[in-house]
C-alpha cells in the first residue's frame, strides 16, 4: 500500500469515525475506496454489527453521486407484499389502498446511490426487478405496463451465504453475478484483536461525554479477557458492553472478574463453534448434562408408560369378552397421554450408557401376557380386581382407578363374582 493510499485510508477513518489499525480492515477501505471510483454494482460481505453501511457511505461518499441522494433500505424489515411498491412506487388503484400514484426509493434516489442491507431477504419477485435495473437501468412501478428510467448505483449487503441460497433456490444466480462485480469483505471482530481495546476507549470516552462522568478503563487482565472474547455481534456488541459497564458500575477501572460477568452468555456459548487448541481436549460438560437430562427424562416416562401396560392390557380383554353390549364405550382410552417432563426430571442426572427400551406391540404385549399365565382372561382380570380390591380396603373407586376400568364396569364384574 503507497503513501498516498494510507493517507486517504487516514482520511476517510476520521471522517468517519473509523477506529482501528487491522490489515483487514485496511483492506476493506482500500477496495471500498478503489470502488468508489466507479459506477459499478457492490457486494458488502461481513456479520452483522461489523459496519457495512458505513462502508457503502464511504464508497458513495467518495464517488461522483456524493452531492445526490443516498438511502440505506433494510430489506429485511419490509413486508415482501409491498417490497416492489416501497422500491419502485405504484400507480393509482393498482391494488387496494393505492388511493394515489407514489414514488418509490429508486425514483426518489434518481442520480444517488441506494443502500440494500440484507438484500438476502429480498423476495424473488423483486428480485426479479432488480436485475432488471441493473441490466437496462429501468424499472415498472406496480401497476403500470411502461418501464421508468433511472439512474441509481447500487450497493447491496448481507450476512448469509449467497451460494447456498442459490443451491436452495432462494436467490437468483444471475442477479448474484451481477451484484459480485466488486466485493467488499469487512472482517469481523474477534479477526481485529488488537482494535479492540482501542473500540473500548473509543466507546468509554463516548458515552462518558454523553452521560457526563469519568470514562471506564481496563486493567491489562481485563484487556486480555475483552481480545479473547468471540463477539458474536461484532462492534455493536461491543459498544453495548461498554455502556452497560458505564451506565451502571461505580467503579471506573474495571478488572477481569468484573468485566467476565458482563461477557457471560450461556444461553448463546453453546451456539458459538468451540475452537480445539492442540493438546487440549474440548469442554463436552454442556452437552452431556443436557444429554443426561433427555435420556434420564425418557426413561421416566417411559417408566410411567410401562405401569400402565398391566391395565391396558385387563382393558383389551374385557373389550374383547364382549360380556355387554355397553363394555366397548366404557373402556377409557387404552395409553394416557405421557406426563410432561417436569422440573424434577431435569434436575436428575442419569449416567450416558442407557439400557435400550422399546415399546412392545400391545397385542404381543397380551399374548405374552396370556403365555406367561395359564389362566382364562376372565381369572385374569378377576384377580387382578379382587386383589386391588383389597390393596384399597374395599373402596370401589380407588379400585377402578388403578385396574383401570370404568366403576360402572367395576360394579358388573364385582356382581359376577359375588361381590
Amino acid at each position: 500500500m503507497t503513501p498516498e493510499e494510507k493517507e486517504n485510508i487516514r482520511q476517510v477513518k476520521d471522517r468517519y469515525q473509523i477506529i482501528g489499525f487491522d490489515e483487514k480492515l485496511y483492506a476493506a477501505l482500500s477496495n471500498a475506496l478503489k470502488a468508489a471510483r466507479t459506477n459499478a454494482p457492490v457486494l458488502i460481505l461481513g456479520e452483522n454489527g461489523v459496519g457495512k453501511e458505513n462502508i457503502a457511505k464511504i464508497i458513495h461518499g467518495n464517488s461522483k453521486r456524493k452531492n445526490h441522494p443516498f438511502i440505506a433500505i433494510d430489506c429485511g424489515a419490509i413486508p415482501e407484499g409491498t417490497m416492489s411498491s416501497e422500491l419502485f412506487g405504484h400507480k393509482k388503484g393498482a391494488f387496494t389502498g393505492a388511493d394515489d400514484n407514489r414514488k418509490g426509493y429508486f425514483e426518489q434516489v434518481n442520480g444517488g446511490t441506494i443502500f440494500l442491507d440484507e438484500i438476502a431477504d429480498m423476495p424473488l419477485t423483486t428480485q426479479t426487478s432488480l436485475l432488471r435495473i441493473l441490466e437496462y437501468g429501468e424499472f415498472l412501478p406496480v401497476g403500470s405496463s411502461i418501464p421508468q428510467k433511472c439512474d441509481v448505483r447500487i450497493i447491496a449487503a448481507t450476512n448469509k451465504n449467497l451460494y447456498q441460497l442459490i443451491a436452495d433456490g432462494k436467490f437468483r444466480q444471475d442477479l448474484f453475478h451481477r451484484l459480485f462485480c466488486i466485493s467488499v469483505n469487512v472482517p469481523a471482530l474477534r479477526e481485529r484483536k488488537n482494535d479492540i481495546p482501542l473500540l473500548f476507549a473509543y466507546f468509554a470516552e463516548k458515552v462518558a461525554d454523553e452521560y457526563q462522568c469519568a470514562p471506564i478503563s481496563l486493567t491489562d487482565e481485563a484487556e486480555e479477557i475483552l481480545k479473547d472474547f468471540p463477539w458474536p455481534g461484532n462492534i455493536r456488541e461491543l459498544k453495548n458492553v461498554v455502556s452497560r459497564i458505564s451506565t451502571l458500575e461505580t467503579k471506573r477501572t474495571i478488572d477481569g472478574e468484573l468485566l467476565q460477568s458482563y461477557l457471560q452468555y450461556p444461553s448463546l456459548s453453546r451456539l458459538l463453534p468451540s475452537v480445539i487448541q492442540p493438546g487440549h481436549q474440548s469442554d463436552m460438560r454442556y452437552d452431556q448434562d443436557a444429554l443426561r437430562q433427555e435420556v434420564t427424562s425418557l426413561r421416566d416416562r417411559l417408566q410411567k408408560l410401562e405401569e400402565h401396560y398391566t391395565a391396558t392390557i385387563c382393558k383389551i380383554y374385557e373389550w374383547m369378552s364382549g360380556n355387554s353390549p355397553a363394555s366397548a364405550t366404557d373402556v377409557a382410552p387404552v395409553v394416557p397421554a405421557l406426563p410432561a417432563p417436569s422440573a424434577s426430571d431435569t434436575a436428575r442426572e442419569a449416567p450416558i450408557n442407557v439400557e435400550a427400551t422399546e415399546v412392545p406391540d400391545m397385542e404381543e404385549a397380551a399374548t405374552e401376557t396370556v403365555k406367561t399365565d395359564n389362566r382364562s382372561r376372565e381369572e385374569f382380570l378377576r384377580d387382578r380386581i379382587l386383589a386391588a380390591l383389597e390393596r384399597n380396603n374395599g373402596n370401589r373407586e380407588a379400585t377402578a382407578k388403578e385396574v383401570g376400568i370404568s366403576t360402572r364396569t367395576l360394579y358388573r364384574k364385582l356382581k359376577e363374582y359375588g361381590h
